[in-house]
């Protein structure tokens, strides 16, 4: 694509949406209306990726910065996990 003219970092692009796809994912398992109720599993999923497709131009930033390496970044997808398990539980 950079022959193109087309700069796009896709290994943060994909690391910034699987950090918030974390999120989403846990919030959507532990919100009550969709937990109580037997929503399957495909459902749950589909409502997932159409948020993030959403949500992913509103939240990604404009410029592309250094991917975190190895503990930084499972500490960063637990800190998104576990942000995800307490929006999902309180609501």
């Amino acid at each position: 694509l950079t022959n193109l003219g087309i700069n796009i970092d896709i290994r943060f692009m994909m690391t910034f949406a699987s950090l918030i796809m974390t999120r989403l994912i846990m919030v959507i398992l532990t919100i009550p209306f969709l937990t109580s109720k037997p929503v399957p599993a495909q459902i749950k999923m589909g409502l997932t990726v159409a948020l993030l497709v959403f949500l992913y131009p509103f939240l990604a930033p404009t410029q592309a910065s250094q991917l975190p390496s190895g503990l930084m970044l499972m500490v960063l997808f637990l800190k998104e996990a576990f942000y995800g398990f307490l929006i999902g539980f309180i609501t």
